[in-house]
């Protein structure tokens, strides 16, 4: 991968550090570039019209100049592109990272076809959430019909008190844990129906655990209605929730319930079962595979040109290459 920001001695904040300051400056101005570049990156991924160079100046209290040279290196390296109106947005490149992190999550593979499954028989939305600290994070969101406008998008944060998946995923942890995760100055309400309180949401989330799924009446969005159950891992611990979203029936309603909890318990079920006998089918083929030491991986990966490489390439193509 493209190195994104040049770790010499070379600039931070338009500041130049020469060698002869110490390693010690030369890593301190170091940190604070690479900090900064990726708090711009942060904040244009709030802003879906994009931000201008000055705009992000006044936000940081720096020079112009100074915004626009970390812009530039990040344009460079495809993180970061640039509209006919001078505004920044997140480029590509930030798309391709987020693949390569989803590729990575064995549970987002294993789950997709079973989502776009329920999403197609119910006709909602059904939205795949991993927990992270206090929040839930959208991992998938399969849409039915794709003029329906759905807010869920993939790597949102939300609190996680407020939804579905996230009471789901907080009530499977000890009490303890949920205690560290979250204390009265977290439960910032969404909406007027949001819990407000750690006794409330204590309540809650004992009343989520007892009957096995969690529910979202108006909490995160005055109009969100949305149904959610876990997704146990082959240790038997929850890894994520899976919900539906955008229901139009009373949730406390048994009509409703019955209508959509035993296609979501099934689905849940499923991808349980997809899970661990892909983790058993990694585990079983890890094990089939001669065993190097650290020190012969390590030389193996320094050792990787890219002539050596073409090399394979080559050979793979003439079928000289060992099998």
């Amino acid at each position: 991968m493209r190195q994104l920001w040049p770790l010499t001695s070379e600039a931070s904040h338009g500041i130049m550090v020469k060698n002869a300051t110490g390693e010690a400056d030369i890593a301190i101005m170091s940190e604070r570039v690479l900090g900064k570049g990726l708090e711009i990156l942060a904040d244009l991924a709030l802003a879906p019209d994009g931000l201008t160079s000055g705009e992000l100046a006044l936000k940081y209290g720096i020079d112009k100049s100074t915004v626009y040279r970390y812009l530039k290196i990040l344009k460079n390296h495809g993180f970061v592109k640039k509209d006919g109106n001078a505004h920044f947005q997140l480029g590509l490149q930030i798309l391709e990272l987020g693949n390569y992190l989803l590729q990575r999550m064995p549970i987002h593979t294993v789950a997709h076809p079973y989502l776009i499954d329920l999403s197609t028989k119910t006709g909602k939305p059904v939205h795949l959430c991993v927990l992270e600290g206090s929040e839930i994070v959208c991992i998938d969101v399969v849409e039915a019909n794709a003029n329906l406008h759905v807010d869920a998008k993939i790597g949102i944060h939300v609190p996680a008190y407020c939804t579905a998946t996230g009471k789901v995923l907080l009530s499977a942890l000890p009490p303890q844990h949920i205690d560290l995760l979250i204390t009265e100055g977290h439960l910032v309400p969404c909406t007027a129906r949001s819990i407000s309180s750690v006794p409330q949401l204590r309540v809650e989330l004992q009343a989520t655990a007892e009957r096995g799924y969690g529910l979202n009446n108006g909490e995160s969005q005055f109009d969100e209605k949305s149904i959610a159950m876990g997704i146990k891992g082959h240790r038997g611990n929850v890894i994520a929730a899976v919900s539906l979203a955008r229901l139009d029936c009373n949730l406390e309603s048994p009509d409703c319930r019955q209508q959509f909890l035993p296609l979501l318990s099934n689905t849940a079920d499923q991808i349980a079962r997809a899970f661990r006998y892909s983790a058993e089918d990694t585990r079983n083929a890890s094990n089939e595979l001669p065993r190097r030491k650290p020190d012969e991986v390590s030389r193996s990966i320094v050792n990787r040109t890219p002539q050596g490489a073409e090399k394979d390439r080559s050979e793979s193509e003439s079928g000289e290459a060992m099998s």
